[in-house]
């Protein structure tokens, strides 16, 4: 996906993707968030958030909450100028405009994200990865 030079292809994928096991894991998921809610209940837990930010920094969902939020404001005007180049760059490379966000879509990220990283740090992931070997690199 992240060489696919083909918006249709891309997007099929993406769709393909998306669409795998869903029915078999939408009742699945149902139940274990089910589970979660009356595991924490059980406990004295308001949630399964509740539940388990008692053990970490946050302690709490409005401490969560609020370093979230902080941290969205934060990255957020970063975000809108990786959109802009992403969106430059697919105008440059494919010569259509999306830039409104229903033009833009998810298919196209991992793709123009590749292509924008690699034309702002001058470094193809593909001749680097030949220097991290998958078996090398991921080891038990």
């Amino acid at each position: 996906m992240d060489y696919c030079t083909n918006r249709t292809s891309r997007s099929r994928v993406v769709e393909s993707r998306s669409i795998r096991a869903r029915d078999a894991n939408a009742e699945l998921i149902h139940e274990l968030v089910a589970l979660r809610q009356q595991t924490a209940e059980l406990l004295g837990y308001k949630s399964w958030a509740d539940y388990r930010l008692q053990t970490r920094m946050a302690k709490d969902l409005d401490t969560a909450y609020g370093f979230v939020k902080d941290l969205s404001d934060r990255l957020y005007p970063l975000y809108l100028n990786e959109l802009e180049g992403l969106q430059d760059l697919n105008n440059e490379l494919e010569g259509t405009d999306i830039h409104t966000i229903d033009n833009f879509q998810l298919a196209d990220f991992a793709y123009l994200y590749t292509q924008y990283t690699e034309k702002q740090t001058g470094v193809d992931q593909e001749k680097a990865a030949e220097y991290f070997p998958e078996t090398e690199t991921i080891r038990k």
